[in-house]
């Protein structure tokens, strides 16, 4: 049996935004953590919610930071859609 596709990391504007004002550094570190998360894209996270379109929202808290995501199987894409600081 073969293996699933990869998933990508995929960010919304907000979630880019908020990466491009980390320094260097940090950025690389929640890539890395980012790419980590799209490997297992259906980890529950600490919490869910659900958003306008009725998609479950996963939110996982890392450190002091909340990064809000969801896994998209039609195209293996785990969309990142805020990360925020508590």
């Amino acid at each position: 049996m073969a293996s699933p596709a990869p998933f990508e990391p995929v960010l919304s504007g907000k979630a880019l935004a908020f990466l491009s004002t980390l320094p260097k550094r940090k950025q690389r570190r929640l890539v890395d953590l980012l790419f980590r998360l799209a490997d297992y894209p259906h980890q529950l996270g600490d919490y869910d919610s659900v958003d306008e379109l009725g998609r479950r929202i996963q939110h996982l808290q890392t450190g002091d930071l909340v990064i809000s995501y969801w896994a998209d199987d039609s195209s293996s894409e785990l969309r990142v859609t805020d990360i925020e600081v508590l």
